[in-house]
């Protein structure tokens, strides 16, 4: 709830990289690339949800194509996106 006790409005997306996913360089292109890939879905999204997304280790290894295809596919099955 918001100060004013409404429902909150927007959207809010946390990725969350642990270090075992690989060094620093490694962890930082996979947030560049789901934050692209958020970027661009985020006009159609629905409002009102809180979403934190955390990439497996075989992340490493899809390409920008395919991680969008995933994240949509995700976010649609939640109910994210229409």
């Amino acid at each position: 709830m918001e100060k004013n006790g409404s429902a909150p409005t927007g959207i809010r997306i946390g990725i969350t990289v642990g270090r075992k996913y690989g060094n620093a360089v490694n962890r930082n292109k996979a947030r560049r690339i789901i934050r692209a890939v958020c970027r661009d879905l985020l006009p159609v999204m629905r409002e009102g949800y809180y979403i934190v997304l955390r990439p497996e280790p075989g992340f490493k290894m899809l390409s920008y194509v395919k991680v969008k295809e995933e994240i949509t596919a995700l976010f649609r099955k939640a109910g994210v996106l229409p």
